[in-house]
């Protein structure tokens, strides 16, 4: 299996599988809007930069692309939960 494969495996599965959840949530609920489709673009810029961080072994921007995917998923949930108090 190619090295880029494995890494695309790896952040799907492990580091955005929370952050696809919520946002697959906004899309069923009717709550996808202009917020959340900015902070999707930058969720799909920060899942490529985290597929090439585990391809060279850069761990201190695996841990810091991390916290920023956590970012996006908190403030995906709170998109949900304040706008209508839907979820």
């Amino acid at each position: 299996m190619p090295p880029i494969l494995k890494a695309l495996t790896k952040v799907i599965e492990y580091d955005m599988a929370p952050t696809l959840m919520i946002y697959f949530f906004m899309i069923g609920l009717g709550q996808f809007y202009v917020f959340a489709a900015v902070f999707g673009f930058f969720m799909i810029i920060t899942g490529s930069l985290l597929i090439l961080a585990y391809m060279k072994n850069l761990h201190k921007l695996i841990v810091i692309l991390r916290i920023v995917l956590v970012f996006f998923t908190v403030c995906g949930f709170f998109n949900l939960f304040i706008d209508d108090m839907v979820f």
